[in-house]
């Protein structure tokens, strides 16, 4: 496949959510979940624009900052946020503005989820993550003397940053994976979780299975069958919410 076309392929839809409008929350309403959106600025100096999804019948304590993966936006994390606030949990999705073709910016990502959690006033959060996302959410949730959990959706790690905030963190965890397949370095980073944390594997689950909605660049890049997928996400959104539930509970606990 022509390496230019990749990359036209992958930086498309990110710089299409580049565009700032307004530095304003602005406020909308469903009849589920009331919608709140602002823009916020990184350490680093580059803006970034953050939703925040509350339940109308918030019936949960704890709140959910979601990442998207590795060159994405958070507009590929919003059907499953949207299933995680429709089950009582408020969330907030962002999207990483300092993350590069050529470098993760993983800590800096972890930060920026941070400053999400800050900002919106969540002073119980479980941080979770897809693929470089939930490295990011790893980092977060290390760092954060409020969280409450970490929740890993198909987990990529870049060496050794991984180990390196597991060894720091005391809240529980639970980690859902799919295939072992090049998009999600073959599983490799699985290979952190020994004891201690729960981990189960989607069946037939591709790495794009993972964000909702997927699309046509994640699923050429990662030779992802859409009906098999479809098929697989279903069961992920299922567990997500299950192990959010658990979370919170558990780290009710931990926390202490």
């Amino acid at each position: 496949m022509n390496i230019r076309f990749v990359i036209t392929l992958l930086l498309t839809p990110l710089l299409s959510n580049c565009a700032i409008t307004s530095s304003e929350p602005e406020n909308t309403h469903n009849a589920t979940f009331t919608e709140h959106h602002s823009v916020l600025r990184a350490s680093t100096g580059c803006a970034y624009r953050t939703t925040f999804l509350q339940p109308t019948s918030r019936s949960r304590s704890t709140s959910v900052v979601l990442a998207h993966g590795f060159l994405r936006s958070q507009a590929n994390m919003r059907n499953l946020a949207e299933i995680i606030v429709q089950s009582g949990f408020a969330v907030t999705t962002l999207d990483l503005c300092n993350m590069k073709l050529w470098n993760g910016q993983h800590r800096q990502n972890a930060l920026e989820m941070i400053a999400t959690a800050r900002h919106w006033g969540i002073d119980r959060v479980v941080y979770a993550g897809f693929s470089a996302g939930a490295l990011a959410a790893l980092g977060a949730a290390a760092r954060d003397s409020n969280t409450q959990g970490l929740l890993l959706l198909d987990f990529v790690d870049r060496a050794p940053i991984g180990e390196r905030a597991l060894s720091t963190l005391s809240a529980p965890v639970y980690a859902l994976n799919g295939e072992p397949a090049p998009c999600n370095a073959h599983g490799r980073g699985m290979q952190l979780f020994t004891t201690g944390i729960t981990v189960e594997k989607i069946p037939g689950a591709s790495h794009c299975a993972f964000e909702s909605p997927s699309d046509t660049v994640c699923r050429l890049l990662c030779r992802a069958n859409n009906t098999i997928d479809e098929q697989a996400r279903k069961d992920i959104n299922r567990r997500v919410v299950d192990s959010i539930i658990r979370l919170e509970i558990t780290g009710s606990f931990t926390s202490n």
